[in-house]
């Protein structure tokens, strides 16, 4: 074993060959599914209009919710169309918020949202399962790429909430979210 491996932990058997070595993800965004789920976030994978309804009721039911919670009307109505759903200005709770993802970040494998998805609440006011909603055009790079791109397009109207997560959890506590990712193909 060198002295490099000694400090930072690895074994003659890592690198040996006895055992199989888990295949690195080749594309963008196999990398990102890869991360976000490594992360404790939960991906699905929705083909239609229809798939995605069938996520979000099957999501509900396994959250035990009452319903979900989005600002942004396009969601309400296109995409929560006969499912249990609040229109309260306010999350309610018992509620799963849903919208759509600003950024998805291939880095980190986290996603990133304005106060535009969030209908101006901050992360800490929205409720404990999020589900939000993408297309893999959405995926980039890193952090620095999307505050270029929220800098370049969003000038004019620049949201007063911008909010990164990459670290999920199922655990109740006001610093994390148990976090799902529709993926529009």
């Amino acid at each position: 074993m060198s002295f490099w491996d000694k400090i930072f932990g690895h074994s003659d058997r890592e690198h040996s060959g006895d055992e199989p070595r888990e295949p690195v993800p080749a594309t963008p965004e196999e990398r990102f599914v890869k991360k976000f789920t490594d992360n404790k976030g939960k991906f699905l994978l929705a083909r239609s209009e229809e798939d995605i309804r069938r996520h979000l009721a099957d999501i509900l039911r396994h959250e035990g919710a009452a319903g979900y919670w989005a600002p942004a009307d396009d969601v309400r109505s296109a995409l929560l169309k006969d499912l249990p759903r609040s229109g309260d200005p306010q999350p309610p709770p018992g509620h799963i918020f849903t919208g759509f993802a600003r950024y998805l970040i291939e880095k980190d494998g986290g996603i990133l949202f304005t106060s535009y998805e969030t209908g101006e609440f901050r992360l800490i006011d929205l409720p404990d399962t999020m589900v939000f909603i993408a297309t893999p055009d959405r995926l980039i790079p890193d952090k620095e790429t999307a505050m270029e791109n929220i800098n370049r397009n969003m000038r004019n109207a620049y949201p007063s909430h911008i909010h990164s997560i990459h670290r999920f959890s199922d655990e109740k506590n006001e610093f994390s979210k148990n976090v799902y990712l529709i993926l529009y193909v």
